[in-house]
């Protein structure tokens, strides 16, 4: 399977309910999606984590939402700016939902993808610049280097005395990470550039990307699917299409 058919699959899903502010859209598009994404055989305690972070995003996003949401119906409290209302609780949920209903989707698929894989299918398949998705490869790997940066920074410390905890210790800390991975980008960029990828001329691929009949089937369901979510909102009348949700 080419990595860039479900992540466009995710992706027509997602805008279906980007654009769309109604309870039912949202309601079937969590059903397919709780039905669909298993076939990505993610790793239980990878999941939970994912799905965990999704949540939190979301409660926060729908906290917000109930707080200084628009006002209507019965008031239930009033402090200052805040203004909760049983309109604003019923909104604060369906934000809530479609946090979950748009990130769901993406997150889990880009967690099941192989980056290396996914940056081929871009430059070849979608034609995106060699030199940008191989700069955002090697950063999304060097991400990982970030935490044993910072724990190695912080045996530095203690081994130095410098092992007083308190937000000074993480200011002085995070700049210092931040100053290593300047460093570590600015030597990144010399290797790209003696290595060719500041050339215009076309490049060649070891690992050739190559799209098969069943990634087109993949993005079909993708269309089906959003299809299914306006179709069955437009029936049950509930329908309500935004630009700007």
């Amino acid at each position: 399977m080419n990595p860039l058919a479900p992540l466009i699959a995710a992706s027509i899903v997602g805008l279906v309910v980007l654009v769309s502010f109604d309870p039912v859209s949202v309601g079937v598009a969590l059903i397919f999606e709780a039905l669909l994404l298993p076939w990505l055989r993610l790793p239980a305690r990878r999941s939970r984590q994912i799905v965990a972070i999704v949540l939190i995003s979301a409660a926060l996003g729908g906290v917000a939402t109930a707080l200084y949401g628009r006002p209507s119906g019965e008031t239930f409290f009033v402090w200052g700016p805040v203004n909760i209302t049983a309109g604003s609780l019923e909104l604060a949920l369906l934000v809530g939902l479609r946090i979950v209903a748009i990130a769901l989707p993406g997150a889990l698929v880009f967690a099941a993808t192989n980056i290396t894989a996914l940056a081929d299918a871009l430059t070849q398949i979608a034609r995106l610049p060699a030199r940008f998705v191989a700069g955002a490869l090697s950063s999304l790997r060097m991400m990982s280097l970030l935490a044993d940066d910072w724990r190695v920074m912080g045996y530095a410390r203690r081994a130095r005395g410098l092992a007083a905890r308190g937000p000074f210790q993480f200011v002085g800390q995070s700049f210092a990470l931040f100053v290593r991975a300047v460093r570590r980008g600015s030597a990144l960029a010399t290797t790209m550039e003696a290595r060719g990828f500041g050339s215009q001329s076309p490049r060649s691929w070891s690992r050739p990307s190559v799209w098969r009949a069943r990634d087109g089937l993949i993005v079909a369901s993708g269309f089906v699917v959003a299809g299914l979510i306006v179709s069955i909102s437009v029936a049950t009348g509930s329908w309500e299409l935004v630009v700007f949700g």
